[in-house]
């Protein structure tokens, strides 16, 4: 059984990584003949050119017990050397416990060797590749976390690639030798990482690709590790670099405070619209999602929603997306305080019938589903407000759903109180984008929902 994994990484268990590593097809080895016949190293040499046929043989060769070990050790280093790694790990499958030691030896003074600095590519990837086959089997991966200087080695090399954006030299992705590196190696390894990201914190690239690679680990340490360094990285290139590719990361995070961030940016327009609106749009259906279940997180997000709304720079697009999802969060419950939350001074689209149709479809497809429940709400907040200009946009809202969901009172409300005398005839509240032609006024549209003949 695989010894448990370095702590204090808290994965649940052992990732499948290793055992897809060992190929389906394990090639037999060639047996060679009576123990007595001598072999040369020149003779094992030609045995390496031969490929496949060859590489059975010095495998063959390595597990002789009957040979000598250092005729057997090169055999194993001319497999290396060719990157015969097939026939490598089908060597490790069949090696006996006896040879495990002096395979171990040879293997760690291989990796090391084509690790340093003036290796070749070739020889640096092939390091890579041998330490993490040696990973695949348990008394490989044990022997390797007494070698933490061979797996800062392998992360490093990885990194690089990763930052690079590099096709690998190697049969193995750097990602998958990163998450092995970091699986065996623990702390060290994950300190590694978060430099790496330090480093590269305005090149979403690097940062985006190295979230995306140690994600599907699920470790709640490493997520808020990578959740803080998102943060760095979105600071530091709001406003106009905060790209869709980045939006789309923090929000798989689904850390709290990023998709808060994301929220508070739609309120600002000093990110691109098309940023605003994604924003918004991807985190705010999470932070809904959160909050089912959880009172204080469904509270804190109603406020935070409010704050868009209180904005009197936020769009109008993100205004009218944002009270429909604050109808999702609260419904009717929370339906007077949303939309007196609305800035008086919000951008109102200049021109055409963008707000009339937004307010119609907000009554029409939201507070319908609870229109029972709406009727005293919506008319007590008509009566609350009177004639407040700084509540207009509540207002607006407030007697359009009324004339829209209970048009048989809609007159007798009106008139009871001397409602639209005192409320709305004189009110010259200018509202904009909702009739085609020209600009109106609050009273002038109240007057239509009453008489819409007298227009």
């Amino acid at each position: 059984m695989t010894p448990p994994l370095a702590q204090p990484l808290t994965l649940t268990s052992r990732p499948s990584w290793a055992r897809r590593a060992l190929l389906a097809t394990s090639l037999s080895l060639v047996a060679l003949g009576a123990s007595g016949c001598k072999f040369t190293d020149k003779d094992l040499e030609g045995w390496a050119a031969l490929e496949d046929k060859g590489a059975a043989r010095l495998g063959g060769y390595v597990l002789d017990a009957d040979r000598p070990v250092e005729s057997r050790k090169r055999a194993l280093d001319l497999m290396v050397e060719h990157q015969y790694f097939d026939h490598i790990i089908s060597l490790f499958k069949q090696l006996p416990e006896s040879d495990r030691p002096m395979i171990l030896e040879e293997s760690i003074k291989l990796a090391k060797r084509y690790s340093e600095i003036q290796a070749t590519v070739k020889q640096q990837a092939t390091s890579v590749d041998l330490i993490y086959y040696m990973m695949s089997f348990p008394w490989g991966e044990e022997a390797l976390k007494k070698q933490p200087e061979l797996l800062s080695w392998m992360a490093t090399w990885s990194l690089a690639i990763i930052k690079a954006g590099r096709t690998a030299p190697s049969s193995v992705n750097p990602d998958r030798a990163l998450i092995a590196a970091l699986l065996v190696g623990g702390d060290p390894i994950l300190k590694l990482v978060e430099e790496q990201f330090e480093e590269s914190v305005t090149d979403p690239k690097t940062v985006i690709a190295l979230h995306n690679i140690l994600f599907p680990l699920k470790d709640p340490k490493i997520e808020v590790m990578m959740a803080n360094q998102l943060m760095k990285t979105a600071r530091k290139l709001y406003p106009d670099e905060l790209s869709p590719e980045l939006i789309n990361v923090m929000v798989k995070n689904g850390n709290r405070t990023l998709l808060k961030f994301l929220v508070e940016v739609a309120k600002d327009n000093q990110a691109p619209q098309a940023s605003q609106e994604l924003a918004i749009d991807k985190a705010s259906s999470v932070l809904i999602s959160l909050s089912k279940g959880d009172e204080a997180m469904k509270a804190e997000t109603i406020e935070l929603f409010k704050r868009v709304l209180s904005s009197k720079i936020a769009s109008s697009s993100i205004i009218f997306f944002t009270l429909r999802q604050l109808w999702v969060l609260g419904g009717v419950e929370h339906l007077a305080d949303t939309l007196k939350a609305i800035n008086p001074e919000f951008r109102v689209p200049v021109s055409g019938t963008y707000l009339r149709l937004d307010v119609e479809q907000f009554c029409d497809e939201y507070v319908s589903v609870q229109k029972d429940e709406a009727r005293p709400i919506l008319q007590n907040l008509i009566d609350e407000l009177g004639s407040d200009a700084q509540y207009w946009p509540a207002r607006l809202y407030a007697i359009t759903c009324i004339h829209r969901l209970y048009p048989d009172d809609f007159p007798r409300f009106l008139k009871s109180k001397r409602r639209f005398k005192r409320y709305f005839k004189r009110d010259k509240t200018v509202v904009r984008a909702w009739r085609s032609d020209h600009n109106t006024t609050l009273g002038e549209v109240v007057q239509e929902q009453l008489n819409p003949l007298a227009q």
